[in-house]
């Protein structure tokens, strides 16, 4: 019945000198149940673009995995020379507080 659907038909009529009568007669069954057929034309794409979407997440999921139990923590992204700079003053900091610790006892 949804005019905008009928560029979706997956029917073909092929017709042949000895059927000519049947499908002028079929015409009109064949092109309800094509409206039909149609309808569902939205949900025939919904299982290989959940599967898609599934892979993304899945192949994120386990990279994610795969950086945590490498480093033990989150990787983190977009470091610099600023940062490298930070972790090093902090291990420095804590085995100077440890040091001290040591000395106290």
């Amino acid at each position: 019945n949804d005019a905008r659907y009928q560029h979706f038909s997956l029917e073909t009529s092929v017709s042949t000198s000895a059927n000519c009568s049947d499908t002028s007669s079929n015409s009109s069954s064949s092109s309800s149940s094509s409206n039909e057929d149609n309808n569902n034309m939205p949900w025939q794409s919904a299982p290989p673009l959940i599967i898609i979407f599934g892979a993304f997440n899945v192949a994120a999921g386990l990279m994610w995995g795969v950086q945590r139990l490498t480093y033990g923590k989150d990787k983190p992204v977009c470091r610099d020379q600023w940062s490298f700079a930070m972790d090093n003053r902090d291990e420095r900091v804590l085995q100077y507080r440890e040091m001290m610790k040591k000395e106290e006892k």
